[in-house]
């Protein structure tokens, strides 16, 4: 596994000089997924990596920290020891990004996205040309070695290698996290999700149940997790998939029990005395209205 307090994949080890393939990272997301906790049918597991990892410390968030820090590291070695080299290195950067770009042949790079083989796979070969390569797939511009310009448009300048490169590392992140989320918006209640996650609000109520000491609080946290992981199985999404499986809610008798109907429109739910459900319910008609374009928000919290 790749999460933190652990090692990562046997199948990954040296990837800053071999290389990361496409399917490579596919097996890491799916391996942090199965060792989550969270219950494995019909979870989505970028999601699922998120929240139960961090969005910066899942399996492949902390394969790309390892691999671009392996980099900074020996580009300051690079720039301590040899420094007249690094002419050099500049042109034979310049040299294969030219390649590299005319491989690609003005196309955008979207086997990040789809999971599969890269035009550029066979030619990373060496630490220089797969951190290249891993940019160019991540929709960066790195037009040289001390200049690379984000998907949004922000430029980096490297002043010296030994500069900070925190925020640089998080945007790397979440240039890969951003590509995900339109495959994770196509899953069960996921629509909305291609926009973005603000994930500092969106887990503020789960770290702050995981620091809880109250028995109770466990199951609750389980529940959340499988909620927003897009986990949960309302009767309508079984008998979607099993035909012989009814959809009637069987506490109310309505005859499609859909996400929306089991957390907002159950006239059983709503009649329930308890404070967390009475203060809600005047959201009601708004999660009606927006629940159709925004069923992250309303149906997977």
């Amino acid at each position: 596994m790749s999460f933190s307090g652990s090692t990562l994949l046997a199948m990954v080890w040296g990837h800053p000089v071999s290389g990361l393939s496409s399917a490579m990272l596919l097996e890491a997301e799916r391996t942090g997924a199965r060792c989550s906790g969270v219950h494995p049918a019909g979870k989505c597991r970028l999601i699922t990596n998120c929240i139960i990892y961090g969005p910066y410390g899942h399996p492949v968030a902390r394969i790309l920290k390892e691999f671009f820090c392996t980099w900074f590291d020996t580009l300051a070695e690079l720039v301590t020891l040899k420094s007249h080299m690094y002419s050099d290195l500049r042109d034979v950067w310049l040299n294969t990004y030219t390649e590299m770009c005319v491989i690609l042949e003005g196309e955008v790079d979207t086997c990040l996205f789809e999971f599969r083989r890269s035009k550029l796979d066979q030619h990373m070969k060496g630490i220089l040309s797969n951190v290249l390569g891993m940019l160019l797939r991540l929709g960066w511009d790195p037009m040289h070695v001390d200049l690379w310009q984000n998907p949004s448009g922000e430029v980096y300048k490297f002043r010296a290698a030994k500069d900070n490169v925190a925020p640089l590392l998080y945007d790397i992140i979440d240039s890969y996290n951003n590509l995900q989320y339109p495959r994770a918006a196509q899953h069960y209640d996921g629509k909305g999700i291609q926009d973005g996650i603000e994930w500092s609000y969106t887990l503020t109520v789960m770290y702050s149940w995981r620091k809880s000491k109250d028995s109770w609080v466990a199951s609750l946290l389980a529940a959340l997790e499988t909620l927003m992981a897009g986990a949960a199985w309302p009767q309508a999404r079984v008998g979607d998939i099993f035909q012989d499986q009814p959809t009637i809610c069987s506490l109310c008798g309505e005859y499609r029990a859909d996400s929306l109907h089991e957390y907002w429109n159950c006239a059983h739910v709503n009649s329930i005395q308890d404070q967390n459900i009475s203060r809600s319910n005047k959201l009601i008609p708004k999660a009606n209205r927006e629940a159709v374009e925004m069923p992250c928000y309303w149906l997977r919290g």
